[in-house]
């Protein structure tokens, strides 16, 4: 099973690198992967699949979505973190339950400095490349 990654809001298709600057392209650059590679590897999802980010259809949307996620997912930013449900934990951590290991990555926004640290850069990739696995 795929690894899903899960964004938080967008218009259009969740999470396809190809806009420069995008949260997509972003994170392809911190994967390491090639655009086919990342494409191949991952299912992609955004929380809140149209429009902008609200937090509480963010809300209602994460808890009804959460127990049916299964396997490992790379959540994207601890609002969408939030939204699903999870107990608060530091970026980079996991929780596992009975069907999904869901693992915290800071969200490659722009606005994100947490990514300036090239050790922050490497711990995204390598969990990243150890999901594709």
């Amino acid at each position: 099973m795929r690894p899903l990654i899960l964004g938080m809001a967008h218009d259009g298709p969740p999470l396809v690198p190809g806009k420069p600057g995008s949260t997509a392209d972003r994170l392809l650059a911190i994967s390491g992967m090639t655009h086919d590679e990342y494409l191949a590897n991952f299912k992609r999802l955004n929380l809140l699949p149209l429009g902008h980010w609200c937090p509480i259809k963010a809300r209602v949307r994460g808890l009804r979505i959460q127990r049916s996620l299964r396997g490992k997912v790379i959540v994207l930013g601890k609002q969408t973190w939030s939204a699903l449900g999870l107990p608060r934990i530091d970026f980079f951590e996991r929780v596992v339950t009975a069907d999904a290991e869901f693992i915290l990555l800071p969200h490659p926004s722009g606005r994100n400095l947490i990514y300036n640290d090239p050790r922050n850069r490497e711990r995204a990739r390598r969990i990243l490349r150890r999901a594709a696995r």
